[in-house]
């Protein structure tokens, strides 16, 4: 047997290499995996704020929008305020005229009364 004895001790060294590097590679996989795993969460965190910002993103271009329609609507009204607004300046312009007239009429209700052209 101290053959087979010295033959255990030749193969010892790279037995325990082969087994060590086996050992190394198992734990490069189980890092992968755990690698692996982690980027899978990053990719999904990066998702989710894309998503997020899209939706304020959305929200906001909305909310534009309504504020845009809201000016638009405000301007129409005053549009409108100003068109009455000249309007009853109109009139108040026009019954001016007519008090002027009436005024006239006061003073020389013979002139129109049998007035002849």
């Amino acid at each position: 047997m101290p053959v087979a004895g010295a033959m255990d001790d030749k193969f010892e060294m790279p037995f325990a290499m082969i087994a060590e590097t086996e050992a190394g590679q198992e734990a490069i996989r189980s890092g992968q995996g755990k690698m692996k795993i982690r980027m899978e969460q990053e990719k999904e965190e990066i998702r989710n704020l894309i998503r997020s910002e899209k939706e304020g993103t959305e929200a906001h271009v909305d909310c534009q929008v309504k504020v845009i329609k809201l000016e638009d609507h405000v301007n129409r009204y005053i549009g409108k305020v100003e068109d009455t607004k000249g309007f009853k300046e109109g009139i108040e312009e026009f019954q001016g005229r007519i008090s002027t007239m009436e005024k006239k009429l006061r003073g020389q209700p013979e002139k129109f009364i049998n007035h002849k052209p």
